[in-house]
């Protein structure tokens, strides 16, 4: 397995690339789903 060493890695900044938590758990879907009540 490879770890992470964050001496001589670095920490992470960059998350421009990554999957959002959003995207993860597709909220565009769940909240798109909604049908108000009133």
């Amino acid at each position: 397995m490879n770890e992470f060493d964050e001496w001589s890695d670095g920490a992470k900044m960059d998350f421009s690339t990554d999957m959002s938590y959003g995207d993860y758990l597709q909220l565009d879907a769940i909240l798109s789903a909604q049908k108000p009540l009133s």
